[in-house]
């Protein structure tokens, strides 16, 4: 899957699809994106204090996205913010067709509803990489955001991260050719079941999650198996999964992901920067990827850019 190179004064679709932010976050990503050379757009009207948990009502929120996703004069659509709510507008999809041109959607967290609908449903690719609201000084490593930069320009053509095993099957993995699906644990978790279950069959899985104590990484896990949600993947690929600690202290998450990978057969790797962490980098759903086994496995990604 392919999606348009951006170039300087290239228009930029700004959306908020789950909670709100604050108007001088809007006003930073929008000079974010001047910086880059591009022009930001965000309808004044977008955001509301009337609607509890989201930043607009599920259908205002749907219909600011399906016009910024059906824009003929933008190039790209980029998410404000996670938090909640972008599961709540995926009913809406089934009204609308397919576009006949493809842009790329940019976000990640409660965002991952919307990669699982471009991906699964309309065959589009779309960027798990950081929001707009992250763009602001300190909150990703420069490195990241100069990569992304240089990803959104077709400047590079690849993502590479280096892997450890977590198994007995990834230590025996020599090499695997596919394409990455997945993204927020919880998320994914929340549609096991509906007409937008994960479809992993032939797919590397990056997994991350935030606030989530060792026990609820357990659960989700074990729902996603038992709904057979993994159910043909090459392989699994844990990024962060910060800020669960329990009352005590105890970081309990890596126990959890340490049996997942004991007791499935796929293969399990860690250690790709992906998650709510000041390590972020741009990693592309839906285009060419590859991990590459031995004593220092990676994951290579292809940007999937069309120039």
């Amino acid at each position: 899957m392919k999606w348009p190179v951006l170039r300087g004064g290239d228009l930029v679709d700004v959306v908020a699809p789950g909670s709100a932010s604050q108007p001088q976050v809007v006003e930073a990503a929008l000079n974010y994106l001047k910086s880059l050379g591009l022009v930001g757009r965000f309808p004044a009207d977008s955001m509301t204090s009337a609607v509890a948990f989201h930043s607009n009502s599920d259908l205002n929120r749907f219909l600011f996205l399906k016009k910024a996703l059906l824009a003929k004069d933008s190039k790209a659509v980029w998410c404000l913010r996670g938090g909640y709510g972008a599961l709540r507008l995926i009913p809406f999809f089934e009204k609308i067709k397919k576009p006949a041109r493809s842009k790329l959607l940019i976000g990640y967290s409660d965002i991952t509803s919307l990669h699982l609908q471009l991906n699964q449903k309309w065959k589009w690719p779309s960027l798990h990489g950081p929001l707009l609201e992250n763009s602001r000084a300190g909150r990703i490593d420069p490195r990241d955001l100069d990569e992304l930069s240089a990803a959104l320009f077709g400047k590079v053509t690849s993502i590479q991260d280096e892997l450890f095993a977590l198994n007995s099957a990834a230590l025996k993995l020599k090499k695997t050719k596919s394409s990455l699906t997945g993204g927020n644990l919880t998320v994914l978790a929340s549609h096991a079941g509906t007409n937008l279950a994960m479809k992993a069959k032939g797919k590397i899985v990056i997994l991350e999650d935030l606030g989530e104590r060792g026990y609820r990484v357990d659960r989700f896990l074990e729902q996603l198996r038992q709904s057979q949600a993994f159910s043909g993947a090459v392989a699994i690929v844990f990024g962060d999964f910060l800020k669960g600690e329990e009352a005590d202290g105890q970081d309990l998450a890596p126990l959890a992901i340490e049996r997942f990978a004991r007791e499935i057969k796929i293969p399990c790797f860690q250690g790709i920067k992906a998650g709510h962490g000041v390590r972020n980098r741009p990693w592309f759903f839906a285009t060419k990827a590859q991990i590459v086994g031995g004593a220092s496995p990676q994951l290579i990604v292809d940007t999937g850019v069309q120039k």
